[in-house]
C-alpha cells in the first residue's frame, strides 16, 4: 500500500515537472500554425483542397486578423512557459543534492532524453534513474 502511495506521488511530480515541456510544445504548435498561415498568404496555390484561390482584400484582412491572433496566443504561451519555467526552477533548487539537481534540470527544463541526460551526468542509464527517483522522493512541489 505504501509502495502504491510513494508511485502515485512521484508520478504526481513528474506531471508537475513536465508542465514546462508542455508548455513548450503548445508554443511550437502557435509557431507551426503561424508558419503555415504565412505559406497559404504567400502562396494560395499551394492549398490542395480543390477550391479557387485568388487574393483579394477581404482575404488580406482575414489573414492579418488570424496572425494577430495566433501571435497573442503565442505571447500569451511563452509568458506561461516562463512562469512554469520559474516555479519548476525554484523548486529544483530546493533539492539538496546537486547530482539530483543536475537530472532534474537536465531531463524537466531543458527536456533532454534519457540518454542524453545519462551522457551529461556521465552516469549510467540504471545510476541516472537511481538519482531521479531519489530526488522525485527529495522534491517539494510548492
Amino acid at each position: 500500500m505504501q509502495d502504491k502511495k510513494v508511485w502515485e506521488e512521484n508520478q504526481e511530480k513528474k506531471k508537475y515537472l513536465s508542465g514546462y515541456k508542455a508548455a513548450k510544445k503548445k508554443e511550437e504548435r502557435i509557431l507551426e500554425q503561424i508558419q503555415e498561415l504565412r505559406t497559404n498568404a504567400m502562396f494560395p496555390a499551394l492549398q490542395y483542397d480543390d477550391m479557387p484561390r485568388g487574393t483579394n482584400i477581404s482575404d488580406l484582412s482575414d489573414y492579418a486578423a488570424k496572425l494577430d491572433e495566433l501571435i497573442r496566443e503565442l505571447k500569451q504561451e511563452r509568458l506561461e512557459a516562463i512562469k512554469k519555467y520559474e516555479k519548476i526552477y525554484q523548486d529544483i533548487k530546493c533539492v539538496e543534492d546537486e547530482r539530483e539537481q543536475d537530472v532534474l534540470t537536465y531531463r524537466y527544463l531543458q527536456c533532454m532524453d534519457w540518454e542524453a541526460v545519462c551522457v551529461a551526468m556521465g552516469l549510467s542509464w540504471k545510476h541516472t534513474h537511481r538519482i531521479h527517483g531519489n530526488a522525485l522522493k527529495t522534491l517539494e512541489m510548492t
